[in-house]
């Protein structure tokens, strides 16, 4: 799995560290992003096989960054505080990489478990 990225994308440094802890622990290369525009940039950069991104980035959305990678291959599990009717009807759901959405507080478990689905 050490030849598996994953960004995370998320405004919060302490959702950062711990799903770093837990993915590292589970063998992947993790790189973070806070802003819209970092993330948007460490995509396009750094290529992840996968990304965790935050639904609420701070004053601005994690659908931002969906419309800006629109048409990438790379998936992306939606993260949210709200449950999974709000990211419904965010719209986040209706874009294709989208492959999974988990509500926090999430478990390590949760997470490595998505994780491995999603990249298989």
């Amino acid at each position: 799995m050490a030849d598996r990225t994953i960004l995370i994308a998320d405004d919060d440094d302490l959702i950062c560290d711990l799903l770093s802890f837990v993915l590292e622990g589970a063998g992947y290369k993790i790189i973070t992003a806070h802003t819209v525009e970092d993330i948007v940039r460490k995509i396009n950069e750094s290529k992840p096989d996968l990304t965790l991104l935050d639904l609420t980035l701070g004053d601005r959305s994690g659908i931002e960054v969906l419309r800006q990678i629109n048409g990438t291959q790379m998936p992306v599990i939606m993260l949210s505080g709200y449950d999974k009717s709000v990211l419904n009807e965010s719209g986040a759901t209706s874009f294709p990489c989208v492959k999974d959405c988990l509500t926090k507080p999430i478990s390590p478990e949760t997470v490595a478990e998505a994780v491995k689905k999603t990249l298989g």
